[in-house]
């Protein structure tokens, strides 16, 4: 029915948002066979990509899936030294990309409250005034709504199965292009 919609709709290209779990697979492989041409790009919610490709078979081929933020290997020098040393901390292991990502937040946390006065109030404040230059996620500083000034959102390419079926895992795919949003588009109420 939704495939029908879609195709009855002349769309040029779809965003199919959903997660794994709730049959995200099934309604691509629907999609794909509605509108064969029709690009289909996706939120992270469709990783991993061994588990869509599992459940959508082909039709999960050169789907686009958006991950907020940047993969490891689009990391500037600070996130790749980061992730060489961290690695050889963990044999054998593939370090996830939401470590560089929690080791950035926790040392913006525990310079705010370096900076502070001791008080919750304080630690808030520092945090609003942090300005971070070549960090781990690059350079960035936290805006009036406590999110990083530089939001970029990483495009990958499906290509194959195969890999983990580690959550957000996104073996079998290649980083198509690295987007930077304007910040009016990710304005709160705007």
């Amino acid at each position: 029915m939704l495939a029908a919609r879609a195709r009855r709709s002349d769309a040029e290209a779809v965003f199919l948002c959903g997660l794994i779990d709730t049959n995200v697979g099934e309604v691509l492989a629907a999609l794909r066979r509605a509108l064969p041409s029709v690009p289909v790009i996706g939120c992270d919610g469709l990783l991993p990509a061994s588990l869509l490709f599992e459940r959508a078979g082909p039709a999960a081929r050169a789907t686009y899936v958006s991950i907020e933020g940047l993969v490891n290997e689009r990391l500037g020098a600070a996130g790749k030294t980061f992730l060489r040393d961290f690695s050889a901390t963990q044999p054998g292991a593939k370090v996830d990309i939401a470590a560089v990502h929690a080791v950035q937040a926790a040392e913006l946390l525990l310079d705010a409250i370096a900076r502070s006065n001791g008080t919750r109030a304080s630690v808030s404040s520092e945090l609003f005034e942090t300005r971070v230059r070549d960090g781990l996620l690059g350079s960035f500083a936290i805006d009036v709504n406590g999110d990083p000034t530089a939001t970029p959102i990483t495009i990958l390419r499906l290509e194959h199965g195969g890999g983990t079926n580690v959550v957000a895992n996104y073996e079998g795919a290649r980083v198509d292009r690295v987007i930077m949003p304007p910040r009016r588009l990710l304005a709160q109420g705007g």
